[in-house]
């Protein structure tokens, strides 16, 4: 700003030999100042919004963990009532399945004794035509006897006679097995209803249908705590 000595002039300790232009040097440093000043301010309201929102965040991951305890805690409940329930009702559903197992062994013993049926009356059916065959040919008009008819057709008639008596056998067996899967029939009905009627009595379905429900409101109340607690991470 202003120079007080010449070169060559003599001075001493203390002097002052020059004073320097600080103006714009003190402009700069407040406009820094201010600057400074304006960017801890905006720091500081950038900081109060992130624990605002931390703890926004927080309190929602906490309603959340409540949320979800207390679905698991009905979810729970709801098991329990069914799984006793079920355990009332066990006994009836073990009736039941033996006695549908009961029906659908008889059922295949039935395909099994009407496959042997058509069997033998296939069987028979041929040895009835040999004879026939025979028997007609013997009696023809025409017919010139020869040595070993005679025994040729008692053959043949011995040959139909057995194979009456294992299609008559057959047809027994039949009888007896349909008899037997309509007996099993009727006791898989009578264990079915039953077993209806138990689950009704305990209101089984009813409770299934709670439990159920309850656990899909857990799985909802889970995946709610944990997109909070991915909401709480990043906030």
């Amino acid at each position: 700003k202003t120079v007080n000595v010449q070169v060559g002039d003599m001075v001493e300790a203390g002097d002052v030999i020059c004073t320097l232009d600080t103006e714009s040097l003190e402009k700069s440093i407040e406009k820094a100042k201010e600057a400074l000043a304006d960017s801890m301010a905006q720091a500081e309201k950038t900081y109060q919004k992130a624990q605002e929102s931390l703890a926004e965040a927080q309190t929602k991951t906490s309603e959340a963990k409540t949320d979800m305890d207390e679905a698991q805690s009905a979810k729970d409940d709801a098991w329990s009532a069914y799984d006793s329930a079920c355990s009332k009702v066990s006994s009836f559903q073990t009736e039941a399945d033996d006695a549908a197992a009961r029906q659908e062994n008889a059922l295949s013993a039935l395909n099994d004794a009407m496959a042997v049926t058509a069997q033998k009356q296939t069987a028979y059916n041929d040895a009835y035509g040999a004879w026939k065959t025979e028997s007609d040919r013997q009696l023809a008009a025409d017919y010139e006897p020869a040595e070993g008819d005679a025994e040729k057709l008692a053959g043949l008639q011995t040959a139909m006679d057995n194979a009456q008596a294992q299609l008559d056998a057959a047809n027994e067996a039949q009888t007896k097995a349909q008899e037997s899967y309509d007996q099993t029939s009727l006791q898989a009905q009578e264990k079915q209803k039953a077993l209806s009627d138990a689950q009704s009595t305990v209101g089984l379905t009813g409770l299934q249908t709670a439990y159920q429900q309850a656990q899909a409101a857990y799985e909802q109340a889970q995946t709610a705590y944990d997109q909070a607690v991915k909401n709480q991470e990043t906030a």
